[in-house]
């Protein structure tokens, strides 16, 4: 993969804004899922449509089963996470499945729209790793709109961001998304690790019971070896 390119990316995977990049004709993927004709619209990936069905339900009981907790650290934070996710997974099912078109006007938006929410995405998940440090009350104001706004913040910048690319303005352009490229893959990365690392040291210096990090797990595989 090529520091500021998507054309390695956009072969592999058919993303939401590999359309939009390159030449007047986007840049192309290796192969395409099979288009199934609805009246006068061909759908594509129909199998991953249906998991999209799926992940909505599954995030719907997630959010349902947080909600009805008494309590719990970071509960409403992490539900903005999750309408973020849901949000995220609709505009990605409307651009992967061609439920919007490619040749229509409104793709370009639908798919910066999608191209802001990923990011945000990754945004909110790393301001949830600080949540269970308390360095503000969870819960609270400050944290729950601090996290809200933050991440609004994002959005509308990381889509600005992309249409800016997509139409050409402010000396970016589609044929160098260089910008686009950084913030879609490496500050999202950065993020994820962030989360990852973080909540692996809280667990194992702050917590008693280790086993969200599969201490359990490991101690039954070592007591079946012994």
């Amino acid at each position: 993969m090529k520091i500021g390119s998507y054309s390695g990316l956009c072969k592999e995977a058919p993303l939401s804004i590999c359309p939009l990049l390159g030449g007047p004709f986007g840049l192309p993927s290796k192969c395409y899922g099979k288009g199934y004709k609805v009246g006068s619209l061909y759908i594509f990936e129909v199998p991953t449509f249906i998991i999209y069905l799926v992940s909505w339900l599954m995030i719907g009981i997630m959010i349902s089963n947080i909600r009805q907790k008494a309590n719990g650290i970071g509960q409403k934070e992490f539900i903005t996470f999750f309408y973020i996710y849901f949000v995220h997974l609709i505009l990605e099912a409307l651009t992967v499945s061609n439920i919007i078109p490619i040749a229509s006007d409104a793709y370009l938006y639908i798919a910066s729209f999608h191209y802001g929410s990923s990011v945000t995405l990754t945004w909110c998940l790393f301001l949830n790793s600080f949540v269970i440090y308390q360095f503000l009350a969870a819960g609270e104001k400050k944290s729950v709109w601090g996290m809200r706004f933050s991440s609004l913040a994002v959005f509308v910048f990381g889509t600005f961001l992309a249409i800016s690319t997509f139409k050409g303005w402010l000396g970016l352009s589609p044929l160098n998304p260089t910008l686009l490229w950084w913030l879609h893959i490496v500050f999202p990365n950065v993020f994820v690790v962030t989360f990852f690392i973080t909540q692996v040291t809280f667990v194992y210096f702050r917590l008693d019971n280790k086993w969200p990090i599969g201490n359990e797990f490991l101690h039954i595989e070592l007591q079946l070896k012994i």
